[in-house]
């Protein structure tokens, strides 16, 4: 395997052999390619090219809009604020939904349920791509995760505050046939009917 910088930056792995041609004179070793040129490098920063940056309210005015332009890799970064809306699903997507922090590394993005549902719902076989990030995830109510529900979806959950919110079971976050990954998170004064008052 042999390595060439035909482009400026990028690194293309060329697969070649070597044939002894007899026939020629001096029996001179000559080179052929036989592969196909693989781009790794390439396709690795094309595939970072095509992410999107979408911010809320500037480039779509809510949450659910927003995951709902979204493709996987996308960020959807949310504006500081009080955002009304629940049920929000991330639809088996690779994506970032992410809030803003204040100077002492508190989120200041809200997300308030209305204790009309959960206020997220990832149960379309999402794994540790889909982040839910930086974000105060408040006054849901559902019957298994107020906060966030988890079903057969491993998703990230980092650096947010869950509060206030109700389940019948998993007031908090619930994780039905689930693993998510939960780093830097506060679960407070979440409540349940049954049992996992902050987590189940």
């Amino acid at each position: 395997m042999n390595t060439v910088d035909s482009i400026p930056g990028i690194r293309h792995h060329v697969a070649i052999k070597s044939e002894d041609h007899d026939h020629l004179p001096g029996g001179n070793m000559n080179l052929k390619i036989t592969g196909t040129i693989v781009l790794l490098s390439y396709f690795a920063v094309a595939s970072i090219a095509l992410s999107d940056i979408i911010n809320v309210p500037t480039d779509q005015p809510t949450i659910a809009a927003a995951i709902n332009a979204s493709d996987n890799g996308d960020v959807i970064e949310i504006e500081a604020g009080t955002y009304f809306e629940n049920a929000l699903s991330t639809a088996g997507k690779s994506i970032t939904i992410m809030g803003k922090i204040n100077p002492n590394g508190f989120p200041e993005t809200i997300v308030d349920g209305q204790f009309l549902d959960s206020v997220f719902r990832i149960n379309s076989g999402e794994g540790p791509g889909t982040i839910i990030q930086d974000l105060v995830i408040r006054n849901g109510d559902s019957p298994q995760g107020g906060g966030i529900n988890c079903s057969g979806s491993n998703p990230t959950i980092k650096g947010c505050l869950i509060t206030e919110n109700y389940g019948y079971a998993g007031g908090g976050i619930s994780c039905y046939q689930s693993n998510p990954t939960i780093i830097n998170c506060r679960l407070i004064n979440n409540s349940a009917g049954s049992f996992g008052g902050g987590i189940r």
